[in-house]
């Protein structure tokens, strides 16, 4: 008798154990990001780069899509010189990168948050 309440204890235990592990597992998809923002983009997407400030780039991907970073502080001059360099073994930009204005003896930059653009209209604050 002794080993049937054993055997009926774990029984209870491990349903229990399952039911948990059963109401865990109903929910595996990550909680919706508050924006559409991201860290990183991938250069085999990227079409071209234009600056229209000192601390705006917008990234065009193949497709039309557009994607602006601000940079993380201003970039001195880059407004003006409107080119930039990078250096990447990653295959992607992303936040924290450093970016370079063409013009020499400029301060490199480092790379923001990438939100889409959809135009001067809705520019980030």
């Amino acid at each position: 008798m002794q080993k049937t309440l054993t055997n009926t204890a774990r029984l209870l235990a491990c349903g229990a154990i399952f039911a948990v592990l059963a109401g865990c597992a109903v929910d595996t998809k990550p909680a919706p990001a508050a924006d559409d923002s991201r860290d990183c983009l991938h250069l085999a997407q990227l079409h071209s780069t234009r600056a229209i400030s000192d601390s705006q780039v917008i990234f065009r991907l193949y497709g039309g899509e557009e994607w602006v970073n601000v940079l993380e502080p201003s970039c001195t001059g880059l407004g003006f010189d409107r080119g930039f360099t990078y250096d990447t073994r990653l295959h992607k930009l992303c936040r924290g990168q450093l970016i370079h204005a063409i013009a020499p003896a400029r301060s490199p930059c480092s790379l923001g948050v990438f939100r889409p653009w959809k135009g001067p209209q809705e520019a980030p604050q």
